[in-house]
């Protein structure tokens, strides 16, 4: 699943980010990237409908 956001550096311009979100054994893999490629990875867990680790 792709979702774009709209996020800003310091000086306050905007630039477009892709979220891609990928289902895993534990909760679920974000992968982001931007115009300029791969900006980072990470991976969230769940327990009980709440969030309990982002690890990059």
């Amino acid at each position: 699943m792709e979702r774009q956001v709209k996020v800003y550096d310091a000086d306050g311009a905007s630039r477009s980010l892709t979220l891609t979100f990928s289902r895993s054994a534990g909760g679920w893999d974000v992968a982001g990237a931007d115009a300029n490629g791969a900006t980072g990875n990470s991976t969230l867990t769940f327990a009980n409908g709440a969030m309990t680790s982002a690890v990059p």
